[in-house]
């Protein structure tokens, strides 16, 4: 059966609008439901970044104070560092004095005196002053040094030894004969600077006395040649105890520098002292050096001479 709607259009506006009005409202309610949602879910990820800045911010803190730490750390190893390396070089350096000074006590002949032992800016020589009763006494404790301490093999601890003597006029006065002072003549061979022939003077007589190269060299040929000498007060007649004899001074050249030559061990901008430089002062023996014949002293007491 057929319906026939018979009553005006106007009739339903009403009804319309109501409708009309429920699905705005729907819409409006929707669309602030959705608001809502996504305006907690941005304060939830806004809570979430916040945490997470103040974890990194708390990170960041952790870290600059780790660093901070860290360099703290740096410096105070730095300078135990400093330190350590000061101690060794001190200590290496310390250590090299005794084991020079027993070297030479360990070379020095029983009838030289010696007085003061210094080195020389690099460590790389020794100046001594010494005396010694007869000046043959020094020269035959040269030439044991020459012979046995001095040359170019690796394993003698010289490359250098000069001995300087006092001066004598050339020829000297009484010229001496080949075993003279139970010295032989004839010392002019390879390598001399200029020494006698057989009958020439004996090697008391010559001025400077040095290896140059080791066993190779032959006296009369150092510095200031035969009846050149030294001009330096420390050469020449002397007087200890009442005992007369000869003053001389040495210069012997190490192959190795003391202490390898290391720069002096300072701490703090300070110099450290340069290192013993005598053996007591004069009258009193360096080690080895004992006293002189007829003393009976022991290595390193008060050297006294014989009769």
């Amino acid at each position: 059966m057929l319906r026939i709607n018979l009553l005006p259009p106007y009739i339903y506006d009403k009804q319309k609008k109501v409708r009309l009005g429920m699905l705005w409202a729907a819409i409006v309610a929707g669309a602030l439901g959705l608001f809502l949602f996504w305006l907690i879910t941005l304060n939830q990820k806004y809570s979430e970044q916040k945490d997470l800045q103040t974890k990194a911010e708390g990170l960041r803190t952790d870290y600059e104070k780790a660093e901070s730490d860290i360099k703290s750390e740096e410096n105070r190893r730095a300078q135990i560092e400093k330190r350590q390396v000061f101690i060794a070089a001190a200590q290496k350096y310390n250590d090299s004095w005794p084991a020079a000074m027993e070297m030479m006590r360990a070379v020095t002949a029983d009838n030289i005196l010696l007085k003061t032992m210094a080195f020389d800016a690099g460590r790389k020589t020794i100046s001594l002053t010494g005396f010694a009763k007869t000046e043959t006494d020094i020269v035959k404790w040269w030439m044991y040094l020459r012979n046995n301490y001095a040359g170019p093999d690796p394993a003698l601890p010289f490359d250098n030894v000069a001995i300087s003597l006092p001066k004598h006029p050339w020829p000297p006065a009484g010229t001496a004969t080949a075993g003279a002072n139970g010295l032989p003549g004839g010392f002019g061979g390879p390598g001399s600077g200029g020494g006698g022939s057989a009958g020439g003077a004996s090697m008391a007589s010559m001025a400077t006395m040095s290896t140059f190269g080791g066993k190779g060299g032959s006296p009369g040929g150092g510095p200031g040649g035969p009846g050149g000498g030294a001009a330096d007060a420390a050469v020449g007649p002397g007087v200890i105890e009442g005992r007369p004899g000869i003053n001389f001074t040495a210069s012997l050249v190490l192959k190795k520098a003391l202490a390898d030559g290391i720069a002096t061990p300072a701490w703090g901008g300070g110099g450290a002292p340069a290192g013993p430089s005598g053996f007591g002062g004069p009258g009193i023996s360096g080690p080895g050096g004992g006293g002189m014949p007829g003393s009976g002293g022991a290595p390193g007491s008060a050297g006294r001479m014989g009769n």
